[in-house]
């Protein structure tokens, strides 16, 4: 071999390539700034829907202690406390505080779910009697306090 043509292999070897290897300060922001402007407009919806969720807990439970109670008062012919029921619904959730009480004419009982946190809606439901049978209603306060339901509609 010449020592020519080893200079130039040599030479070859030792001199960087004009392809770039890797991404530029600017390329990087660009895609930051893109990420953080998809993640801003993702995470008001991801926080709705994660709410609506913790309130289908309660609808969910006021539902089946509105149902317990028609249940308990066709057996007893009165209305329970929530934990006369014999149903596996806690008072206490990691989302809802959760109350049933008789009024104090027997002849109704108000059940409540009342929010941990200010960003979720309360609910309230009441069973009454109707003639010889019963009725309920599951009413929605999206202030975080419970609505006070009087007769057979939702304030």
């Amino acid at each position: 071999m010449s020592s020519k043509l080893r200079l130039f292999l040599l030479l070859q070897i030792r001199r960087p390539s004009t392809a770039q290897k890797g991404f530029t300060l600017i390329e990087l922001l660009v895609v930051i700034i893109i990420i953080g402007i998809l993640s801003a407009i993702a995470m008001p919806s991801f926080l709705r829907q994660a709410n609506k969720a913790r309130q289908t807990e309660a609808e969910t439970y006021i539902g089946a202690i509105n149902r317990a109670q028609q249940a308990y008062h066709m057996e007893h012919l009165i209305f329970a406390n929530l934990t006369d029921l014999e149903i596996s619904i806690t008072p206490n959730t990691v989302h809802y505080n959760y109350a049933s009480v008789p009024e104090a004419s027997g002849t109704a009982v108000h059940t409540t779910a009342t929010p941990v946190m200010n960003s979720i809606a309360a609910y309230s439901g009441r069973v009454w009697l109707n003639g010889g049978t019963t009725e309920s209603i599951l009413c929605k306060d999206v202030s975080g306090t419970p609505p006070v339901i009087v007769g057979r509609t939702c304030p």
